[in-house]
């Protein structure tokens, strides 16, 4: 089960929470660092929480993004490619290679069959140059809520540090455009700083600093 409360941003003490019973089952929350934020860590010590990453939340209305601009990928979707999704998981291994700001246990079923998100094969663009698939950018959105999510945006390590960044992101700004959604929300770690960068590089991103939390649970 997945609850995930980020359309509450704003809000005093906004969480999130979500549960995950596939693997191994746990509770992650996530707190604003204010001039509370002590009182909920002294809390969640004492239910047996432990810190898991510092973080920086982003926000922005979808009509105050940037456009898309021209660049040398051709984008294209898992179906388009015919890739079963056992191709789709060496490609998502190749985009992780020699990265840490993301779970090795990627959630591919979510991005397929999240029933809370859109998903499915118009929330995955795979971009080519010459040919060769080297970007990925995976983008839902809650169509009840209006709120999207970058779930993901990676390059192959050949092609790092070429200022392609920027245009995947502006990729996904696109998606998220297309998907109908009204609010972009964006996260990153604390030490991810090419993200970081990207993100507050846009004037209109709202910015909050965060704490995350996790509970393992026994089943």
């Amino acid at each position: 089960m997945s609850l995930d409360l980020n359309y509450l941003w704003g809000n005093r003490y906004a969480l999130t929470y979500d549960i995950d019973q596939q693997n191994s089952a746990y509770i992650m929350v996530r707190i604003p660092v204010n001039s509370e934020t002590f009182l909920f860590r002294e809390l969640f010590k004492n239910m047996g929480f432990y810190k898991k990453a510092d973080r920086i939340e982003y926000k922005c209305m979808v009509d105050k993004l940037p456009p898309e601009i021209l660049s040398p990928f051709q984008w294209k979707s898992q179906n388009d490619l015919n890739w079963s999704n056992d191709t789709l998981v060496q490609f998502v291994q190749q985009i992780m290679a020699g990265t840490s700001d993301f779970d090795q246990q990627f959630p591919l079923q979510n991005w397929q069959y999240d029933h809370h998100m859109t998903h499915g094969d118009n929330c995955i663009s795979i971009g080519l140059i010459n040919g060769l698939p080297c970007a990925l950018v995976v983008v839902q959105t809650d169509a009840q809520l209006g709120w999207a999510r970058i779930s993901y945006m990676g390059l192959t390590e050949s092609q790092r540090s070429k200022g392609f960044g920027r245009l995947i992101h502006r990729r996904a700004f696109e998606m998220i455009k297309d998907q109908g959604a009204n609010v972009y929300f964006g996260y990153t770690h604390l030490h991810n700083v090419p993200m970081r960068r990207l993100l507050e590089s846009l004037d209109s991103m709202a910015v909050t600093k965060c704490e995350e939390w996790e509970l393992k649970l026994q089943i």
